[in-house]
C-alpha cells in the first residue's frame, strides 16, 4: 500500500494511493460493472465488504459459520448435479438421500478428532468422492485469485480448512499402482504354487512386504514434493 496522496480541500474526497497487483487488477476489471471506472469498482467492493461483515455476524454469528454454510451449499449443488434429469432434490427421495449423504460426509471430514462412521445412501462411495473434491477445491485455492469463492472460504476458515485429508485417496491409488509395478518387476504378482516349500512362501511374503513399504515411501515422498501431503500417519477423514 502506498503513501497517502495530497490532502484534499474541504468537500473533496480524500486521495489514497494504492499499489494494486496486476493479477488482482485483472480480476477486478473482469468482474467490474460495465461502464464503471476501476476506482469506483474498488470503492463499491470495499463498501460492500464492510456491509457484508456486519450482515454475516448478524445472520450467521461469525464468518466461519458463514463459510461452512457456503460449503454445504456446494455439497448440495454438486450432489444434485449428479441427477440432472430428475426432479429437485427436495422432491425426489433418492436424490435427497444422496444430497444428504454428501452433505454429512462433507461436514464430517472436518470433525474435531476422528470422523464418525456413517452408513449413508447406496451411493456412499460417490458421495465420499464429492465431499473430498469440495475440500480439495478449498484447500488448493491459491492466493492468485483472491476473488475466487474457494479462496475466500479457505481464508476465513483458517486452520479448519486443513482438517480434511484431501490427498489420502490419491495416495492409496498411486501406492497400489506402484506396488503392483514393483511386484511385476520382481515376479511377485503370482502366488507360489500350493506345493511350494516354506522357504519359497517366506521369500515371496517378504518380497511383497518390501514392495509395499517401498511403494508407500516413494509415493509419499513424491506427493509431498508436489505439495500434496497424504498424511499417511493419520486416519483418512473421508
Amino acid at each position: 500500500m502506498g503513501n497517502r496522496g495530497p490532502q484534499p480541500t474541504t468537500g473533496q474526497t480524500p486521495i489514497f494511493n494504492l499499489r494494486l497487483p496486476q493479477d488482482l487488477r485483472a480480476q477486478l476489471e473482469e468482474h467490474a460493472t460495465p461502464g464503471r471506472p476501476l476506482s469506483k469498482e474498488i470503492i463499491a467492493r470495499l463498501s460492500a465488504s464492510v456491509t457484508e461483515e456486519r450482515e454475516i455476524e448478524k445472520r450467521f454469528g461469525n464468518r466461519q459459520n458463514y463459510r461452512i454454510t457456503q460449503i454445504l451449499v456446494l455439497a448440495i449443488e454438486r450432489a444434485a448435479a449428479k441427477f440432472p434429469d430428475r426432479e429437485t432434490w427436495l422432491e425426489d427421495e433418492e436424490v435427497f438421500d444422496f444430497v444428504l449423504d454428501t452433505f454429512v460426509r462433507t461436514l464430517n471430514a472436518m470433525r474435531p478428532g476422528e470422523p464418525k462412521s456413517y452408513s449413508g445412501s447406496s451411493h456412499h462411495s460417490e458421495a465420499t468422492n464429492l465431499a473430498r473434491g469440495i475440500w480439495q477445491s478449498i484447500y488448493e485455492a491459491g492466493e492468485t485469485r483472491p476473488l475466487d469463492r474457494y479462496r475466500r472460504i479457505n481464508a476465513d476458515l483458517g486452520p479448519l480448512a486443513s482438517r480434511p485429508n484431501v490427498y489420502r485417496a490419491e495416495f492409496e491409488r498411486r501406492r497400489s499402482a506402484r506396488e503392483e509395478k514393483l511386484c511385476s518387476e520382481s515376479n511377485l504378482l503370482t502366488w507360489p504354487s500350493d506345493d511350494a516349500d516354506e522357504a519359497t512362501w517366506k521369500q515371496w511374503g517378504e518380497g511383497r512386504a518390501l514392495a509395499m513399504r517401498r511403494a508407500a515411501k516413494e509415493v509419499g515422498a513424491e506427493m509431498i514434493a508436489e505439495g500434496k501431503n497424504p498424511r499417511i500417519d493419520e486416519e483418512d477423514t473421508f
